[in-house]
């Protein structure tokens, strides 16, 4: 009977030591499962990091285009600006020589009979008269010339950025 109680223990030990062997296999299959899937952690948060390295390089790079062209459209205001006080000045000698020619028209007036100074006096109306009309016409082209360079100015600048950022990453 020690035989039956002995084998009875033998298979006892048998049966532990299976289970056991079970549990430390099924532990080791939930490492290798644990492990694979920090590897594939590791792997996607790499790819993250890399992927807000380049949109971190690729907004950089937009923001040196849009100062860029910002710098480029300032110089092209001063540059304009600079034009039109020169256009200023030659409109300041064309409106001088005009009022020397009104003063030598009114001159001329005083050696002349009655009705030479109808004449005339209808004459100076009428040079008058175009005299202002040019005057105005002037000044509100130079007016308009003015806008239109800064909204010229203005839509170059935006093309820029607008190439410059729609181009991608340039390579250097």
């Amino acid at each position: 009977m020690n035989w039956g109680w002995l084998s009875l223990g033998a298979l006892l030990a048998c049966l532990a030591a299976f289970g056991l062997g079970w549990e430390g296999g099924a532990s080791y299959a939930e490492t290798q499962a644990a492990l694979a899937r920090a590897e594939s952690n590791q792997t996607s948060l790499t790819g993250v990091v890399e992927a807000e390295r380049d949109n971190r390089q690729e907004e950089d790079r937009r923001h040196e285009v849009s100062n860029q062209a910002e710098a480029t459209a300032a110089q092209q205001r001063a540059e304009n600006e600079s034009s039109a006080s020169g256009a200023d000045d030659v409109a300041g000698r064309l409106r001088a020589e005009l009022q020397k020619s009104r003063q030598r028209f009114d001159s001329s007036q005083a050696s002349c009979d009655t009705r030479l100074v109808q004449q005339r006096n209808s004459a100076r109306a009428q040079y008058d008269l175009l005299a202002g009309l040019y005057q105005e016409a002037d000044d509100a082209a130079g007016k308009l010339a003015v806008e239109a360079e800064k909204y010229r100015v203005a839509g170059v600048a935006c093309n820029q950025q607008y190439q410059g950022v729609r181009s991608g990453p340039s390579s250097k």
